[in-house]
């Protein structure tokens, strides 16, 4: 029921009935997913706000997903993390790894590149616990290894493609 408009080169909210909810005070939005918080960039900052606006997570971060069963993807001086939807971090990614997946059943998808060109694949707990992980090696003939996905990819992914995983069948 929100609708994105631009006016002056920023950004704001009105509801179906064509009436300003948020002022166009942001750079642009992410999407509203499965809550009432939404990505939101203003002065080269990313926060969370809600339906009417307000400021709900501070906008202290260089990139933000949109919230899946609760969490989202925050990025702040190239360490990424994944907070819940009072701000809390709840897992760091150590470097080397990078999301995949959001939570999804308790879960993050994680996947890291090793030098020989294969990728190890993991799903992890919010204590960062493996539950399981799998390696899908690199062709023998590739001549580089397997290319990483910008952040900036990976947000778009997270945002496009859900990851149907239930920890029951594990």
């Amino acid at each position: 029921g929100m609708i994105a408009f631009e006016q002056n080169d920023k950004m704001g909210l009105m509801n179906a009935s064509g009436k300003n909810v948020v002022q166009p005070i942001y750079e642009g939005f992410g999407y509203l997913v499965d809550n009432d918080l939404i990505p939101a960039c203003r002065n080269d900052k990313c926060g969370f706000i809600n339906k009417s606006g307000d400021e709900k997570i501070a906008f202290v971060y260089d990139e933000c997903s949109s919230f899946y069963e609760g969490y989202a993807v925050v990025y702040q001086n190239d360490v990424e993390r994944v907070i819940d939807t009072k701000g809390n971090i709840v897992m760091t990614i150590p470097e080397g790894d990078e999301i995949v997946s959001v939570m999804h059943n308790g879960l993050a998808l994680v996947c890291s590149y090793q030098d020989n060109g294969d990728r190890v694949y993991k799903y992890v707990d919010k204590d960062y616990k493996v539950v399981y992980q799998w390696i899908i090696e690199a062709n023998p003939g590739w001549s580089a290894p397997a290319k990483k996905v910008s952040r900036q990819e990976r947000l778009k992914n997270l945002v496009e493609e859900t990851i149907h995983f239930d920890s029951r069948n594990l």
